[in-house]
């Protein structure tokens, strides 16, 4: 399996150069991701909706004795959506839920925001499409700044900056 996020390749080398052992991360949605990210930071905190996909990934990350992943199931959108208010943490890095997702990534954008550290990053996977048009809207007009970076056909990561 490969252990590495499903963002575009300039997007994950910029993530590399972005993350340390000191990083706090909140995704929705585990999988080889999870394992990328928990070999670069301190914490990753990932919740996940589908119970065969929580299982696999409770299976990898105990089978390569990993003590930095938090792993959260939930059975219902509004959950998905709401965990990372429960978590009482502001994060170095959040990945924001992929199109499958069960909950509102709207909502989960803005979310976001409120739980991001002044310097921190969030990142949005296909920005480009339109079903992740709102979301793209709400985090350009929150971010200071943000880095595009494109994959192949019309794929697009897009990393957002308050600093």
């Amino acid at each position: 399996m490969a252990e590495q996020p499903g963002v575009t390749k300039g997007a994950r080398q910029r993530l590399d150069r972005y993350l340390s052992k000191y990083s706090l991360v909140f995704e929705w949605g585990c999988g080889p991701s999870t394992l990328w990210l928990a070999k670069r930071s301190r914490h990753v905190y990932s919740v996940e909706h589908d119970p065969d996909r929580y299982n696999w990934m409770a299976m990898q990350v105990g089978a390569r004795g990993l003590k930095n992943v938090t792993l959260l199931s939930v059975d219902h959108p509004e959950a998905y959506t709401s965990t990372i208010l429960h978590t009482k943490l502001i994060f170095d890095l959040i990945m924001l839920p992929g199109e499958w997702a069960i909950g509102d990534t709207a909502a989960c954008s803005e979310l976001a925001t409120t739980k991001i550290l002044s310097r921190g990053v969030i990142v949005l996977d296909n920005s480009a499409s339109i079903s992740h048009h709102r979301e793209a809207e709400y985090l350009e007009d929150w971010a200071k700044f943000s880095e595009d970076f494109g994959g192949p056909g019309d794929r697009m990561t897009s990393l957002y900056h308050r600093h």
